[in-house]
């Protein structure tokens, strides 16, 4: 998979690139002057979530050309970006990456919902990814334009916390199955210990168990 970013001077590209000091050959799957986008990553908080949609992006063995954004909105609220996506780019499929933190699933695939469709957006059907009860699949239409929204919800239901995010899944790298604020706890880290963790999701098969949901999502686009 190629990534491209729209502003190389933003946050996720300079994340992204910054890989590279752990020898993830970044340079190789980062163009310049992209040929064709129809795929948007949208991210819903920001690091280290940007670290891991460029790794998981590392991770896919194909020249499929994808676009990295991180708007100005938070968590649901990005999904209210989605009709932007469509004034220039010939947009087939948006990949949105939230945290689910303290909400119930059931009732953050229903908020994402309502959000897409008060923009105008007709949702025509929606469902599950198979094997994944954190991704689901919005088919959409805009002015006649069919596209796909993606949502893919970071969060362990079994690392212990009254919130989920995607530390969850890089705490339980390090031994850790608790914490009362993952994401503290991932910031206070000591950095070896933090780049060593990033530098075992170059095995493939770790990125896989460690990340189900998002390598899923990641394999469908």
């Amino acid at each position: 998979m190629k990534l491209y970013f729209s502003d190389p001077t933003s946050r996720p590209a300079i994340n992204i690139h910054r890989l590279g000091r752990l020898t993830y050959n970044i340079r190789d799957i980062v163009l310049s002057v992209p040929s064709e986008i129809d795929t948007l990553i949208i991210l819903g908080n920001g690091s280290p979530e940007d670290e891991i949609a460029g790794i998981l992006a590392w991770h896919q063995k194909t020249d499929k050309i994808v676009g990295i954004v991180k708007p100005d909105r938070h968590h649901v609220d990005a999904f209210r970006t989605t009709k932007s996506y469509f004034t220039s780019l010939k947009v087939e499929c948006l990949l949105f990456i939230i945290d689910q933190d303290q909400f119930p699933l059931d009732e953050l695939f229903d908020s994402i919902e309502s959000v897409i469709k008060e923009q105008g957006i007709a949702v025509t059907s929606s469902q599950l990814l198979a094997g994944s009860d954190r991704v689901k699949t919005y088919e959409c239409t805009l002015a006649g334009k069919a596209f796909k929204t993606i949502a893919v919800i970071s969060g362990l239901p079994d690392f212990n916390s009254p919130v989920h995010v995607i530390e969850d899944h890089l705490l339980k790298l390090a031994g850790i199955i608790s914490a009362p604020n993952a994401k503290e706890v991932w910031v206070q880290l000591p950095k070896d210990k933090k780049e060593a963790i990033m530098t075992s999701l170059k095995e493939r098969r770790t990125v896989m168990e460690a990340f189900p949901q998002h390598f899923t999502a990641f394999s469908t686009i």
